[in-house]
């Protein structure tokens, strides 16, 4: 019988790699803005829009 169950890994999983992704997010976007880009903006939103998505799931994996 295993100790952890099979509904369970995803969500182990996701709390070990979200926090990760959230830092890479941050990076990037800081990167994004400083950095010598001609139309910063797009960028910046798809890396928001990327941030609030793994934020959801996060929130959603702690909530499990």
């Amino acid at each position: 019988m295993p100790l952890i169950l099979d509904e369970a890994i995803p969500y182990l999983e996701n709390m070990i790699y979200l926090p990760m992704v959230l830092t890479i997010l941050e990076k990037d976007r800081t990167i994004f803005e400083s950095g010598p880009f001609k139309l910063k903006r797009p960028y910046i939103t798809i890396v928001e829009g990327a941030t609030k998505q793994v934020q959801k799931e996060l929130k959603e994996t702690r909530v499990y």
